[in-house]
């Protein structure tokens, strides 16, 4: 409900039971990862498994694909957006039906549509179109809600319809978002006036159980004196960097999809990279690569860079291989990919650019 009391609260098991709750408490940080969103895939509802209601659901769910891409919500304006929509079905690789259940309703019926991303990601490039790596970072979210009677933080209770919409709409801009739990160890770590007053240097440290990369997007929402909701919202990049922005909506769902759209376009606009044919050749050079495995899977870690184009091994040596990268948008380009990519930390910015691989230590014999 929207009057503040679907925040989800849980009744405290007792008995026997309460042992094995602390210790899955104790244990729990080391449980929760943050979930990256398939962005190939996109599900719609729809009313029958009718060919007409299947056409009508495939350029919805293609054009759904190209704001996760691009980051751009009206992606559908740009050059070359109009033929590559026209013909959707062009780029559907599968599709199946699947049942959604409902408490309230009957079961609805929904379209999953998977999308050929790669011929897709030609088509933006070729008309100079931004394009969002899908290594994105994860974003935490910390919400303080005042609804004028009551006041608490929001968190993942499955059961809330804002819950529900501020999710959907993380999954469909194709951002990996996360609420806290709001747990004891939550709740203990935060404080309701922690999230109000923008204490964010706390907001970090209970962050780092969930991402410790993480973007926080910390918002401050109150009902207005005539109705309506209202809300301050912060995005702390994980560079130190803070956007601020202000919305208002009628309703609290409303509102939450707003930020999430309004965060999403921020993080865009930051991440995501525009083909301008300005493409460099940049050397580096891996530490810890210690035998075949390791090599080929650094190989692999490179070259699923959204702005590497082509990859060349040039020097090889005990422990450590050379590589030459040609990147579009150049190394600051790739310097923030590498930002975001698992396994490998920069040791030197260099020039000349020098990483570690941190897998090599596990493989060690």
């Amino acid at each position: 409900m929207e009057n503040g009391l679907d925040h989800g609260r849980r009744a405290v098991p007792t008995g026997g039971v309460l042992p094995v709750l602390l210790l899955w408490l104790v244990l729990l940080p080391r449980l929760v990862v943050a979930v990256a969103v398939d962005l190939d895939e996109v599900t719609l509802p729809v009313p029958d498994r009718s060919l007409e209601a299947r056409r009508a659901a495939i350029p919805r769910g293609l054009e759904i694909l190209l704001v996760r891409l691009t980051g751009e919500r009206d992606v559908a304006r740009f050059a070359g957006m109009e033929a590559l929509l026209a013909h959707p079905e062009r780029y559907l690789q599968q599709f199946a039906y699947e049942t959604a259940p409902d408490a309230k309703q009957a079961p609805s019926l929904r379209l999953r549509m998977r999308f050929d991303r790669d011929g897709i990601l030609r088509v933006l490039r070729r008309h100079g179109l931004p394009v969002w790596p899908a290594q994105r970072p994860a974003v935490v979210a910390w919400i303080a809600i005042d609804n004028g009677r009551q006041r608490f933080l929001l968190g993942d209770a499955p059961e809330s319809r804002s819950v529900q919409a501020l999710k959907q709409a993380a999954e469909r801009r194709g951002i990996p978002m996360l609420l806290p739990l709001m747990d004891l160890q939550d709740r203990r770590a935060v404080r309701f006036a922690d999230v109000w007053g923008g204490f964010l240097e706390r907001l970090e440290r209970a962050s780092q159980r969930y991402d410790d990369r993480a973007v926080l997007l910390v918002g401050r929402i109150h009902r207005g004196a005539a109705g309506g909701w209202r809300g301050d919202w912060k995005l702390r990049m994980d560079d130190g960097s803070l956007l601020e922005w202000n919305l208002s909506s009628p309703r609290l769902a409303d509102m939450l999809v707003e930020a999430v759209d309004a965060a999403a376009d921020r993080l865009a606009l930051r991440l995501a990279i525009r083909a301008s044919g300005s493409r460099e050749w940049i050397r580096l050079t891996v530490e810890g690569v210690r035998d075949l495995s390791s090599h080929l899977a650094v190989r692999r870690a490179l070259a699923s860079l959204a702005p590497v184009q082509t990859l060349q091994v040039r020097t090889l040596a005990p422990d450590e291989v050379g590589f030459a990268l040609e990147v579009e948008g150049g190394r600051k380009a790739l310097e923030r990919a590498l930002n975001r990519l698992d396994g490998i930390e920069v040791v030197t910015s260099g020039p000349p650019l020098r990483l570690r691989w941190l897998a090599g230590a596990a493989e060690a014999p």
